[in-house]
């Protein structure tokens, strides 16, 4: 009567079949895990616009102060207003 034998175990293998490395000749694409999305930031009226340069929005801010004729206290109103109009004008 013939033994058979089993092959001695190696103990550095790892013994789950998913931890094994495929043996292929093309290369595997690694895995990418789905998270949260990335909270967005401002557009500034399309993808990946630079938003308007605090000189620009001074200077139009100041000619909506001597156009409105210098009005006292209304300079976020005209800083706001500023920045609104520039967005506007790049898209």
């Amino acid at each position: 009567m013939a033994v058979s034998r089993k092959p001695a175990r190696n103990s550095n293998r790892p013994t789950n079949n998913i931890t094994e490395t495929p043996k292929t000749s093309q290369p595997v694409a690694p895995i990418v895990s789905q998270s949260a999305p990335k909270p967005s930031t401002p557009s500034y009226s399309g993808l990946h616009m630079v938003p308007p340069s605090e000189e620009q929005v001074r200077r139009r801010a100041y000619e909506i102060y001597e156009s409105q004729g210098r009005p006292e206290g209304r300079q976020e109103e005209h800083w706001r207003q500023a920045e609104a109009e520039i967005r506007g004008r790049s898209a």
